[in-house]
Order: structure tokens, then C-alpha cells, then sequence
């Protein structure tokens, strides 16, 4: 590697992780060829290789200013096609494969949707759990369901201060938010019925259907705004279809996020068809700018029509298993599901949840970790633009901290993740969000990682990787 070069990944890396950050004026040319000891020639080389990147640009008697990332690169990534006929799927072994690979603390953690330390509140529950060890005997008593009313009151008053008045009452405790789903499905479907879902998905719902033996309906999931209410209309129009998944606010793994006009239109159209929204809103409370988002449950004035799904596994700690269930109408069904299924959520976790919901320092964590994720992100972002070839699609999403990336159509994500956890990184396929492979040459991020200079490295190694031709499949194969 050249001196240019190594200067020009210095800056890179100090514009990638925020130092210098978009609209930041770098030192001049003789400044930094002070700093690196290198002559004025070399550093102005270093300089006009990143002004080719377009990490930055020379305004005239003004100087190096870093760019806002270039629009081009971040161009929406394309939709799934129109809806086709349900199908039960089949049985995988790739799940197990990337959750293992994605959980070892020895890779760089691009895979599970999993926060770091830095984006999770351990300090926070920590000091509650100092404070509630007086009431150790009460908590170690069983939390049948509908779980803990310390805590059901907490969420009903957290969900009051958004402007959804929610009882107490309609709230059952769960085993993190993927049982609050499963318990949705048990109540609302029989094996052999069909459930709609957004295409791309995440693949815990995937799964979750394939052990209920339902057979899966994909809708197109709009990178901007959504799940595709015209698809959605076409789908009603032709088939039976007893519940559709939705996460309108920041899904996994787009990222995308549905207009308040468009979740009032999916709970009117779907009360019409007496078809159950199973609204999953895990995501909604880490929005980047603004205010939070609605949620399609604010719209259901009845009560009759979404069962609305949230956790502390995103905002606090996934290792809780702390998640809840809304569902004013079927409350009773998914207390007897919830028995059936587990008899009752761990009684310690939800008393500390609970002293943290009424806790003023709740809302400064999430203020904080919000602002985390809004870096987290535009880091991200920034360095796929910088490291992955021309014609890369990234999504852009609102809230969250998971990134999708789109590829080459004859891209191999299976074999990219494989080879990048032969270089201990782990990464998330496409193919998993999907039936049938539909998405495979897109991989998942996970943003919410302390960005380091390993973290860039990782980026770097997969933009050079994916160039590779071993992780194309010929025309012929696709």
C-alpha cells in the first residue's frame, strides 16, 4: 500500500466514524501533510482519491469539506413481484446455521439482529434490579397470566402517554415479542390456513408459521412505505386469508415504514374482509428523527381487528424476554394459549421492566439510544457506499438498526456469508427472508455495533469480496 493511500484510509476512517462528520470542514492540504509527515504532493493524491469516492469535495478559497453520501448509491431497493399463490414451507437448516454463527462472541456481530452494549440499557437495569432485591420474595412467586399487573399497568400508561388508551387488562406478558406472535397465530388460525405476510420478512415469522403448519401468502414490502396495499387487494380479492403480519414501523430487514394514511387504509380494508393484523412494533420506539411513529393498533377504535406485538428486546435487553400482547377482543384465547403453551413468563424480569416503564430515566435511555442509532446507521451507510462495487443498493431507513443491502442479481449470499465467517464476520443472507430463496443476493446488516476500526475492515472485506466471481451464480443457475 502506497503513503497516499494509507493517508486516504485515515481520513476515510475518521469521516466514517464521525469525526469528521458530513459538512465538516477538513484541515488544509499543509496541515495535514504536518500531521502525517508527508509532502503536500502526497497528501494532495490522498485527497483527490477521496474527492473521487465523493467522501469529499474542494469548494473554491474555502477548502475540504466533508459530503453528504451520495444519493445515486442510496437509490431504493427494488420490491418483491406481485403476490403469488400461498405455499407451506418447507423445513431449513440455514436458520440454525446463521443464528449460531451470527451469536459467536469471536466474530464481528454484522448478522443477528442484535444490539451491542453501547445501544442496550445494562446499566439502567442494573440499577433497578439494586433496588428491587427487597421485594425479592414476592418476585420469586409465579406471574401467571395475564402476567404481572405492576408491569401491565406500566405498558398500558407508557401506551396512554403516545395517545392509545390501553386496559390493563387487554395486555398479556410473554416470553419476548416472537412468543406474543406465535400466541397470535395459535388463536387465530388452524393448520392449513393461510397468513399474508411482507416479502421481505423477517424469518423468526417464517418460521414460526412453518411449525404451525400454515401456508404463507407474500406481499411486496415497498423499501419506502411498506407493505403494498394494492398487492394486499389483489390477494384479498383471490384467496382466504385469515391474518396478515405487519411490521409498518421500521421492519426487519428493510427498514421501511408505512404512512400514517396507509395504516388507517390496511385496518379499515382488513375489518372489512374479517381478516386479523398482526401488527409486530418491536422497532417503533427507535426512530432516528422526530416524533414516534403510529402504530396500526391507534387506528383499531374498535378493538376488533389488530393484536399488537412488542418487547424490551430491542430498546433494553433481548436476554429479558420480556414482550406483550394487545388484544382487547381476544384477551381470554391468548391467556389460555399463553398456559398451554408455557404456563407463565419469568416473575424477576418482569418486575424490573416494570420499575424501569415508570422510571424517568426510561425515556432519557431512549433519547440516547436513539441518537446511537441515527450515527450507528449513517456510519453504516456511509461505509457500504465507500467499500461495496457501483450499483449497490442500500435501504434507507428511518428507525431501526438494521440495514439492507441489494446486489448483483447473480450474487450468492449464502456462499458470502459462509466465506465471511471463515474471516470471523458474520453477516445475514437474503435468502432467509423469503420463500424460496426470492431475495438471495441481498444481504442484512446489523448497524447497531461500536464502530471500530474492525467494524470498517469487516465492510471493507465484504465490498471486496462480493466483486469475487466465486459468489456468482452463472445465468444458467438462477
Amino acid at each position: 500500500m502506497t503513503r497516499y493511500q494509507q493517508i486516504a484510509n485515515t481520513l476515510r476512517a475518521q469521516i466514517t466514524q464521525g469525526q469528521y462528520p458530513v459538512g465538516a470542514r477538513l484541515p488544509g492540504i499543509r496541515q495535514l501533510a504536518m500531521l502525517t509527515g508527508a509532502s503536500i504532493t502526497t497528501v494532495q493524491s490522498a485527497c483527490n482519491l477521496l474527492q473521487d469516492e465523493g467522501l469529499i469535495e474542494a469548494r473554491p478559497r474555502a477548502g475540504l469539506y466533508v459530503c453528504p453520501p451520495r444519493q445515486t448509491s442510496l437509490a431504493p431497493v427494488h420490491q418483491a413481484p406481485q403476490p403469488r399463490a400461498p405455499i407451506l414451507l418447507t423445513p431449513t437448516s440455514i436458520t440454525a446455521e446463521v443464528m449460531q454463527q451470527s451469536l459467536n462472541p469471536q466474530h464481528i456481530p454484522l448478522g443477528a439482529a442484535i444490539p451491542e452494549a453501547d445501544f442496550l440499557g445494562m446499566d439502567l437495569l442494573n440499577h433497578i434490579r439494586r433496588r428491587r432485591t427487597h421485594q425479592g420474595n414476592e418476585d420469586a412467586k409465579y406471574a401467571v397470566p395475564p402476567g404481572s399487573a405492576e408491569l401491565r399497568q406500566a405498558i398500558a400508561r407508557n401506551y396512554a402517554g403516545r395517545g392509545t388508551p390501553i386496559a390493563a387488562e387487554s395486555i398479556i406478558i410473554t416470553n419476548g415479542c416472537h412468543e406474543a406472535l406465535v400466541l397470535a397465530l395459535r388463536c387465530v388460525t388452524q393448520p392449513g390456513d393461510t397468513v399474508a405476510i411482507e416479502s421481505p420478512s423477517y424469518y423468526g415469522f417464517l418460521q414460526a408459521m412453518q411449525g404451525l403448519g400454515l401456508n404463507i401468502l407474500e406481499i411486496p414490502n415497498h423499501p419506502d412505505t411498506g407493505l403494498s396495499l394494492e398487492a394486499l387487494d389483489f390477494a384479498l380479492a383471490r384467496w382466504t386469508i385469515k391474518a396478515v403480519i405487519v411490521t409498518p414501523n421500521f421492519s426487519n430487514p428493510m427498514g421501511s415504514q408505512m404512512p400514517l394514511d396507509r395504516k388507517s387504509a390496511l385496518v379499515a380494508r382488513l375489518r372489512a374482509f374479517d381478516t386479523v393484523l398482526i401488527e409486530d412494533d418491536i422497532y417503533s420506539e427507535l426512530f432516528h428523527q422526530g416524533t414516534r411513529p403510529d402504530t396500526c393498533l391507534q387506528y383499531d377504535e374498535a378493538g376488533d381487528t389488530v393484536i399488537h406485538c412488542s418487547s424490551v428486546s430491542k430498546t433494553l435487553a433481548p436476554g429479558l424476554r420480556i414482550g406483550w400482547v394487545i388484544s382487547p377482543r381476544l384477551a381470554p384465547q391468548l391467556i389460555e394459549q399463553k398456559i398451554l403453551l408455557n404456563i407463565a413468563t419469568a416473575s424477576l424480569p418482569q418486575a424490573w421492566v416494570a420499575q424501569l416503564l415508570i422510571s424517568a430515566k426510561w425515556q432519557q435511555h431512549l433519547s440516547l439510544v436513539r441518537r446511537r442509532h441515527a450515527l450507528a446507521m449513517a456510519k453504516m451507510q456511509q461505509a457500504v457506499m465507500t467499500f461495496f462495487p457501483e450499483g449497490t443498493r442500500i435501504s434507507q431507513p428511518r428507525g431501526g438498526f438494521v440495514l439492507w443491502v441489494e446486489l448483483a442479481a447473480s450474487l450468492d449470499g449464502t456462499a458470502l456469508m459462509r466465506h465471511a465467517i471463515e474471516h470471523h464476520i458474520s453477516i445475514t443472507p437474503g435468502a432467509l427472508f423469503a420463500i424460496n430463496g426470492a431475495f438471495r443476493h441481498c444481504i442484512r446488516l446489523n448497524a447497531a455495533v461500536h464502530w471500530s476500526a474492525q467494524v470498517e475492515a469487516a465492510i471493507a472485506f465484504l465490498g471486496h469480496a462480493v466483486r469475487d466471481p466465486i459468489f456468482h451464480r452463472s445465468a444458467d443457475k438462477r
